[in-house]
């Protein structure tokens, strides 16, 4: 298992988790809205909780995106391309959001893959201001009443990140919200998760990075640098954990398939919900 220096110091721990409530909702987004302004009317009086948003065949008038890329000077461990920006009309065909808060105010975090105008497929990190619904759009949306992600300086990777934050103290609850450190086995320290909440297992959902990505069926994906989102996922105490992905490294080539449990660290972060099985 491959392992990165960061700019920053370690840390003695592997992940911040907090527990939550959470409500499993179908929400319908404005056609011309803003993918991230339509989320927060959708949600309303609920706009203040955290949630994982999963996008699927929605029609996009325009969009931006970036790639993983390499960092330019030693204060940070990889960076982001320039901004790509597809021709239109496109399609997001399936992404993945962590919805949360930066300095106060809605923000987004989004993996995921899209087409423009000439039909070819591309994965990367989506810009939260910039993509416009062209059609009325469904979403599903795991919402979070005790708990969300709060973009927070990190000192291990010189990134501001999302972090999960506590809403009310002291709260059970069937989801946790958890943030990974780089260069832990994301499988086991999942599964390590769920196990010190007492639980028998977890479906896994969530966005982020991991230095390359080893497949169980023998594939690698070389890159250092990527930015992936689950398409499946669950662990649990007695089995590997079984993590489907889809990925994309430096040169913009993605890869999806089951990753070989035991084998992929994390490189960034990586924002994963866990629902309680």
């Amino acid at each position: 298992m491959r392992t990165i220096k960061q700019p920053g110091p370690t840390t003695s721990h592997n992940h911040v988790v907090c527990l939550s409530q959470y409500e499993h909702v179908t929400l319908s987004l404005s056609a011309g809205c803003a993918l991230l302004a339509g989320l927060v009317n959708a949600l309303g009086d609920k706009a203040a909780c955290g949630a994982h948003v999963e996008v699927r065949n929605a029609a996009v008038s325009a969009l931006d995106y970036v790639g993983p890329a390499p960092a330019p000077d030693e204060t940070h461990a990889a960076w982001y391309s320039e901004t790509r920006t597809p021709s239109m009309p496109g399609v997001i065909e399936d992404a993945r959001l962590t919805y949360g808060f930066r300095e106060g105010e809605p923000f987004f975090h989004c993996h995921g893959s899209w087409r423009g105008r000439d039909g070819v497929s591309v994965t990367g990190h989506l810009l939260p201001d910039t993509a416009i619904l062209a059609e009325d759009t469904d979403v599903e949306v795991w919402l979070f009443s005790d708990a969300r992600f709060d973009v927070t300086p990190c000192a291990v990777t010189n990134f501001s990140l999302f972090t999960p934050r506590a809403l009310h103290p002291s709260v059970d609850g069937d989801a946790a919200l958890v943030k990974l450190y780089p260069n832990c086995e994301i499988g086991e320290e999942l599964a390590a998760v769920s196990a010190f909440l007492g639980w028998e297992g977890a479906d896994v959902k969530g966005i982020g990075s991991i230095i390359g990505a080893v497949f169980d069926d023998g594939r690698v994906l070389e890159s250092y640098a990527t930015e992936f989102y689950f398409t499946d996922g669950r662990v649990s105490a007695d089995a590997p954990a079984d993590l489907h992905l889809t990925i994309v490294g430096i040169d913009g080539a993605a890869m999806s398939g089951r990753l070989k449990p035991s084998a992929n660290a994390t490189f960034i972060t990586c924002e994963v919900i866990l629902l309680r099985r």
